[in-house]
């Protein structure tokens, strides 16, 4: 059943909600499987990303797939990283009273 390992990252989100950057900051991850993790490319995917694009992976992950972070053959870090990902928008959720600034 696998051992999941924490991954820490950084997440930067813009006033609209949208992911500006990311940056994996821990893993423990396998070599060239899950490291992908902490690549600039893996970095890049996310960008412009909202927390509507956002579901966390079930099952393994195909190599078509088009979820924001899946990496395929990596279900654990795939999943790790959308829950992180979660997280951080619903402290952004938190922070903002409900999300981006709609109000003019």
């Amino acid at each position: 059943a696998g051992n999941p390992q924490k991954i820490s990252i950084k997440v930067s989100i813009d006033s609209e909600g949208k992911i500006i950057d990311c940056i994996t900051v821990k893993h423990a991850e396998s070599t060239g499987i899950g490291d992908k993790c902490a690549t600039d490319k893996y970095y890049e995917s996310w960008a412009g990303v909202s927390a509507e694009e956002v579901v966390v992976s079930r099952g393994p992950i195909p190599a078509d797939s088009t979820a924001p972070g899946a990496i395929s053959g990596a279900t654990y870090t795939t999943q790790g990283y959308q829950k992180a990902i979660k997280a951080a928008f619903a402290a952004f959720e938190l922070i903002t009273e409900g999300g981006a600034a709609d109000e003019q």
